[in-house]
């Protein structure tokens, strides 16, 4: 078993300042846990073997809170923080080597093309907006080259529908 898919979000929604998710930001972390629980999704998505996290700074935690929920749900899966933004070519050999099947990386916008590239998607995506909290970036690595394919989330009243 390698990996073949990696599902990568941006961070939820931030405050005007502050380090940690606003509200609405919690409630989408809430949203994505059962999202993503295999348990409860009724196959909506493959069941998550590995979880990643840009790891906390002093300006933010928001990519960790956003796993949280499902990292409690998904009791058998360990949410990994220890990289961090620029760190992308690391992650993406991490994750080259994972025996699960899938991970989940919340990350922040402005690296998700640099870790889409080092997963191995050509041409290089454009980063989500500065608003933009609701696209799930679907890296499929069973491709040649990989494939990424970018859908709304749908979780929460407002989302993009396409």
């Amino acid at each position: 078993m390698a990996i073949k898919t990696v599902y990568l979000i941006r961070h939820a929604e931030k405050p005007d300042d502050g380090m940690d998710l606003s509200p609405k930001g919690y409630v989408r972390s809430g949203a994505l846990g059962a999202a993503f629980d295999d348990a409860v999704n009724d196959g909506a998505y493959l069941a998550i073997g590995a979880l990643y996290a840009t790891a906390p700074t002093k300006s933010s935690r928001r990519p960790l809170e956003t796993l949280q929920p499902l990292a409690s749900r998904l009791q058998h899966v360990d949410l990994n923080a220890q990289y961090q933004l620029g760190d992308e070519a690391d992650l993406a050999s991490a994750i080259g080597a994972l025996k699960a099947e899938t991970a989940l990386v919340a990350w922040h916008h402005e690296g998700m093309p640099n870790l889409a590239v080092a997963l191995g998607v050509r041409p290089k995506p454009e980063k989500p907006g500065e608003s933009v909290f609701d696209r799930l970036w679907t890296i499929n690595l069973t491709t040649d080259p990989p494939t990424l394919t970018d859908a709304p989330q749908r979780l929460l009243e407002g989302d993009s529908t396409v």
